[in-house]
């Protein structure tokens, strides 16, 4: 066979892995004009330079090759641009926990780190907020504010479902209520008891019909709190169990009676644990914290009168801010087992 014929054949089968048997390969096609073969991969015929219309063809092949491969690079491209930029977005959100800024006015920062020029602030966020949280320790949550990204005190983000949300709101009877009544800690302290012992606030009625909420009108109890700058008032935070736990002392009042309560939280890492109650007096509004050491009526007598000593924890003193009014001044202090009521001479 004449080796001519047998090297497309060669070729061939290198290529493709495919056995020709008795076929060898035609290559070259005949001239339009003159008649003799012309080589495919050669522009022009060699003999008569007319345009070789088979070189065409191949080129034609080889630009919709490139096109197909350009336009699926540019499909892949576009397939992964979308997913980062709007389904992997999507997919992150939907596994962040939604939680709700349950204190006044919480700065969104751009940092972990309280700036005290505030420079890192973005802006504050309003109570009630809904935030998306995708990272989360005891002090810093990682959030997203609608469009916004950045990072916020975690103690301040806690109610879990906007019926929580509203229940805590519901408890503020005022507007001063929420100026006074601003650490995050004593509005869950506050929501936590209510569930415990079947009180609500006076939660609105498109509310009660979302949620399926009843609330008889002696279970409704909420805050009403004396303006800022009062001495006497419905908070008073201090270590009233003569050790190093933080407490807290708020007075909640029934809107149906008016009859009003001392409730006292303890703290550890901000979470709320109920100490105990008393209903309050009669002619007293607010309460203060006294500090320890300070010299007191606490109960003993030297010849028969009372004599003064130093408390030995910080106490809670009640009054009133009306001048007029005849309410003897009044102690409750922690023993250590229980707290007394001391009235002052």
């Amino acid at each position: 066979m004449d080796p001519e014929i047998l090297l497309p054949i060669c070729v061939q089968i290198t290529k493709n892995n495919i056995f020709i048997k008795n076929e060898p390969e035609t290559r070259d096609m005949n001239c339009p004009v003159c008649n003799n073969p012309i080589d495919p991969s050669k522009i022009f015929c060699p003999s008569c330079g007319t345009r070789n219309p088979g070189h065409d063809k191949v080129s034609m092949s080889k630009e919709k090759l490139l096109i197909f491969i350009a336009g699926g690079l540019i499909l892949v491209a576009s397939l992964v641009l979308v997913f980062f930029l709007i389904i992997n977005p999507m997919i992150i959100n939907r596994k962040a926990t939604k939680l709700y800024v349950i204190a006044n006015n919480l700065k969104l920062r751009s940092s972990e780190y309280i700036d005290v020029s505030n420079s890192n602030v973005i802006r504050d966020i309003p109570f009630g907020t809904e935030v998306l949280v995708f990272e989360q320790n005891i002090d810093w949550a990682r959030v997203k504010v609608k469009k916004q990204k950045g990072y916020m005190g975690s103690p301040s983000l806690y109610l879990k479902d906007k019926r929580s949300f509203h229940e805590i709101d519901a408890i503020f009877g005022n507007e001063d209520s929420r100026l006074v009544l601003r650490s995050t800690r004593s509005k869950v302290a506050l929501l936590n008891y209510f569930r415990q012992n079947g009180f609500y606030g006076n939660i609105p009625g498109t509310v009660k019909e979302e949620f399926m909420i009843n609330t008889p009108p002696e279970s409704i109890w909420q805050v009403f709190s004396n303006p800022e700058g009062v001495n006497f008032n419905i908070l008073a935070d201090g270590f009233f169990l003569g050790n190093n736990l933080e407490c807290s002392a708020i007075i909640i009042q029934n809107v149906n009676s008016g009859l009003k309560k001392l409730l006292i939280f303890s703290f550890v890492e901000d979470n709320p644990t109920f100490v105990w109650q008393t209903d309050l007096q009669e002619g007293y509004d607010g309460i203060r914290k006294i500090q320890k050491s300070t010299k007191l009526y606490i109960g003993n007598t030297l010849k028969g009168k009372p004599v003064l000593e130093k408390i030995p924890c910080d106490a809670i003193e009640f009054g009133s801010n009306d001048v007029f009014s005849v309410a003897k001044r009044a102690i409750l202090i922690y023993n250590g087992i229980d707290f007394n009521f001391f009235v002052q001479p």
